[in-house]
């Protein structure tokens, strides 16, 4: 980690990254002592004592702003007339202003809307505060905020630019009550890959728990992103109801394989309302709702009742390319498969039950000694060369990994794992059945074997090697592990990925 200044990073209407620096963190003791009772806003008795005769002249200046609307309307109409609706902030907007670092201008409604679009830093520079265009509140826990340890290394943590860790484990944590009552949120990691970024051949994973008890578990492929970018990843989605009032708590760690990784830099983690879509800068209101009513008409124009698929445009922003303008075209197009993150994956819609399918392709396996070319080769898939091939040249220890994320997968749905193989006509040594091993999201496991030696060379196969079903709230992760570490060498076998299949 860096010795040098904060860093926060912001993102402008074209989509390009800038900085403001900050000034120095405290010590990582000070940063974990901050975090056993979490990000406190409105618990703060004082602070709301003290802000409450400002309160009252902001409310003051709220009902004068409506009276001015009131007369303009009547002097114009020549009688009684409405007055303008105007939204105002939440009420608790006051007292989370009482924590902000530098003094807002409350002297009129315009100025303070000014400040709290464009956000208000809080509780020296932990957290940020902004309004949404919907007057619902925005909070970004930016890298002050959060706990970040690098391994065994007790010095102060500065910044959230991360150089050189082989333990990387970030957390944090958010009481929820200075959210937006009844309002949808999204939890967002908001991040930056360094045209410098290394080290990060396997999936991150992370950990959210709600105070209704809910927990999402998932991974995050850092490599499936493009170097040089900005990124805003939804990590997890709920509603803001009398359940989760208490403390939500994150983290994103990555402590198994002991690689050194740098280039990576968190700026925040954001609680969004889901209606909001910009965390850098905001666009008006009418370009707003413009947007909204082309993607419905997009969507819902023309649109048969079997091809409605709400699942498929959060899939489809992971997609490399995507062609098909009209609802039948793109339904068209998922039933022949649309590659995601880098390749590594394959969705479809299954005809017969219009249910989602994917593919993890090999490129999305994690196969040890996979890129060493004296062990296995990559070829590009003959029936679709956008997609590759792992073929076995000879190992004495086999041992292939992969994963599937089931919020992707349809809901209360009974699916096959699927294993999709060739046995070349020269391959050798499976003459001792391969093991595999599948994890399912609430922890089951399931082991056997399979005998490759019973299957025709020279052949594709495709060996069903498990079924479960999908549970309605559908979340969580799908583990399968295929090896044999026996040690006598074997080679000959061409993997192109396991597929979920709906049945």
């Amino acid at each position: 980690m860096s010795d040098s200044a904060d860093k926060i990073y912001m993102e402008d209407a074209d989509g390009n990254c800038s900085m403001i620096p900050q000034l120095r963190s405290a010590s990582r003791e000070e940063s974990s002592d901050q975090h056993g009772s979490g990000v406190e806003l409105t618990d703060n008795a004082k602070a709301r004592k003290g802000m409450a005769g400002e309160e009252s002249s902001v409310d003051r200046m709220f009902l004068v702003s409506t009276e001015t609307a009131l007369e303009d309307n009547t002097k114009k109409g020549g009688g009684m007339a409405k007055p303008k609706k105007q939204r105002n902030p939440p009420p608790n907007t006051m007292s989370i202003l009482s924590l902000a670092d530098d003094p807002v201008d409350t002297s009129s409604r315009e100025k303070m809307l000014r400040q709290l679009r464009a956000g208000v830093l809080l509780n020296k520079r932990k957290m940020m505060y902004k309004l949404d265009l919907d007057m619902n509140n925005i909070f970004m826990i930016l890298p002050r905020g959060l706990a970040i340890t690098s391994g065994s290394d007790s010095s102060a943590i500065e910044v959230a630019e991360l150089e050189a860790v082989g333990w990387l484990d970030i957390s944090g944590k958010f009481r929820t009550v200075d959210l937006s009552p009844n309002i949808d949120y999204k939890i967002v990691l908001d991040f930056k890959m360094e045209s410098s970024i290394y080290g990060f051949p396997v999936p991150v994973n992370f950990n959210i728990a709600l105070p209704d008890g809910t927990k999402r578990t998932g991974t995050v492929d850092f490599a499936a992103y493009a170097r040089g970018s900005c990124q805003n990843l939804i990590l997890h989605k709920f509603k803001m109801s009398p359940k989760n009032v208490g403390q939500v708590e994150f983290r994103i760690y990555e402590v198994v394989t002991g690689q050194w990784k740098g280039g990576l830099v968190i700026r925040a983690v954001s609680l969004m309302p889901i209606a909001d879509n910009c965390i850098g800068s905001h666009r008006q209101q009418g370009e707003r709702m413009e947007d909204q009513k082309m993607e419905k008409g997009n969507w819902s124009r023309k649109q048969k009742s079997q091809n409605n698929h709400p699942q498929s445009w959060a899939i489809l922003t992971r997609a490399d390319a995507v062609e098909g303008s009209s609802a039948d075209g793109l339904h068209a197009r998922l039933e022949e498969g649309v590659l995601l993150d880098r390749k590594t994956k394959k969705y479809m819609i299954d005809a017969a039950s219009n249910k989602n399918m994917f593919m993890v392709l090999a490129r999305g396996f994690a196969i040890a000694w996979g890129n060493d070319t004296r062990y296995w080769t990559w070829k590009p898939d003959k029936r679709n060369r956008e997609e590759e091939l792992a073929r076995l040249k000879a190992v004495c220890w086999l041992d292939i990994a992969g994963n599937l994320q089931t919020i992707d997968l349809s809901p209360e749905t009974e699916y096959e794992i699927v294993l999709h193989v060739k046995i070349g006509r020269r391959s050798f040594g499976f003459f001792i059945p391969i093991n595999f091993k599948i994890t399912l999201a609430d922890g089951t496991q399931w082991e056997d074997s399979v005998d490759l030696s019973a299957y025709a060379k020279g052949s594709w196969h495709d060996i069903a090697l498990h079924k479960f079903k999908t549970p309605s709230n559908n979340a969580g992760e799908v583990e399968f592990r295929i090896y044999e570490h026996s040690g006598h060498w074997k080679g000959g076998l061409v993997l192109r990925g396991v597929s979920f299949k709906p049945k």
